[in-house]
């Protein structure tokens, strides 16, 4: 019941009438603080690394004003995401042979994504600077709530299947399966644990041996 609970949460929270303005994928983002642009959101699908990375940036990728470090969240599992400007060279420098400096500029359509555990356990490499295109990442933004709502019906779906089968094992109730004639609890035919067994008289068992 409390985990159904924890599902109906999760269903309301991804209403879009519950969101402040710098959470433009409908995610609640808890902020580190005033002046900090570090903020931690929940990701119930996530598993592998890729779905952090992706589901982090996603919530930074129009959001860099408020948000450039986020610590994505999934059970006793965190990934810190962070993002940062693309930039490229430029045809231009500054200065003379080996004391010049190229001019860079910022790639308007990239960001480069660094992500790494930092508790529990994820699987699949983290990332680092890697170039993610923010159409991909706007589109990510799009279908996580629809991926979140369809983790959350299956995951209910399954455990009302399993509360069922359950009921009709007697488990829910906290009995326990009657014991069958295999179980160790019910002592067999041949079981003589407890059996008393009289010492044996070699005489006579040599006497009538010979017989």
């Amino acid at each position: 019941m409390l985990k159904l609970l924890t599902f109906v949460t999760i269903l309301v929270s991804v209403s879009p009438a519950a969101f402040a303005d710098d959470a433009p994928c409908n995610f609640v983002i808890d902020s580190a603080g005033a002046g900090s642009k570090m903020g931690t959101v929940t990701c119930p699908y996530c598993v592998l690394m890729a779905d952090y990375s992706n589901f982090g940036a996603a919530n930074m990728v129009d959001n860099t004003d408020n948000y450039t470090s986020m610590v994505v969240k999934n059970g006793s599992n965190e990934v810190l995401v962070t993002a940062e400007d693309h930039t490229y060279a430029t045809f231009a420098s500054i200065g003379y042979s080996i004391f010049s400096y190229n001019i860079r500029s910022t790639h308007r359509m990239a960001l480069e994504i660094t992500s790494y555990t930092i508790k529990g356990s994820v699987r699949g490499q983290s990332w680092m600077d890697v170039v993610t295109d923010k159409r991909h990442l706007r589109q990510v933004c799009k279908t996580a709530s629809e991926d979140t709502l369809e983790y959350v019906r299956k995951s209910v779906a399954d455990d009302l299947a399993r509360e069922a089968g359950n009921a009709a094992r007697g488990d829910s109730a906290g009995l326990s399966p009657m014991p069958g004639l295999n179980s160790p609890s019910v002592p067999m035919p041949d079981d003589c644990s407890n059996c008393y067994s009289e010492p044996v008289n070699w005489w006579d068992w040599y006497y009538f041996r010979r017989f």
